[in-house]
């Protein structure tokens, strides 16, 4: 995948919670495992998201650490992207009509999740993953 079809699919994405900054083409690369990763955000010292450029899958890499999976690819990463900016806007009219035994952030938390689910499996693998994660905090600020 090259830089010009990168930056036009990042160009795409919404809502990423995700503190560092995102950069411009041209795209760095860098060796992460076994993959060779255009590096699109960096959050300085801390870690990166990278694209891998032979599937597209797209990577967050701890500095020091292991590549873990976000999306598996760029498209994905649009679509959780968007979902994530739609529960955002509901956070704010999220505290009533919440299903018995959950928080009204347990359950905008539950929505996002199975939300991803459907775009991208592979983003919600396991409650560890970015977008699991994500989902979990944005739940947080919803007042019970």
């Amino acid at each position: 995948m090259d830089d010009v079809e990168l930056a036009e699919l990042l160009d795409q994405r919404e809502a990423f919670p995700y503190p560092g900054t995102w950069l411009a083409a041209p795209f760095a690369n860098r060796e992460a495992g076994d993959r060779k990763l255009a590096v699109v955000a960096r959050d300085e010292g801390l870690s990166f998201i990278g694209v891998d450029r032979a599937d597209g899958g797209v990577w967050g890499v701890p500095e020091g650490g292991d590549p873990h999976l976000i999306n598996t690819g760029l498209a994905e990463l649009v679509a959780c992207s968007q979902a994530y900016r739609e529960a955002s806007v509901r956070v704010a009219g999220a505290t009533e009509g919440a299903a018995p035994g959950q928080t009204p952030g347990e359950q905008l938390s539950a929505a996002l999740v199975a939300r991803f689910r459907e775009i991208d499996a592979s983003s919600v693998a396991d409650e560890n993953t970015f977008w699991s994660v994500a989902a979990e905090e944005l739940g947080y600020t919803v007042a019970d």
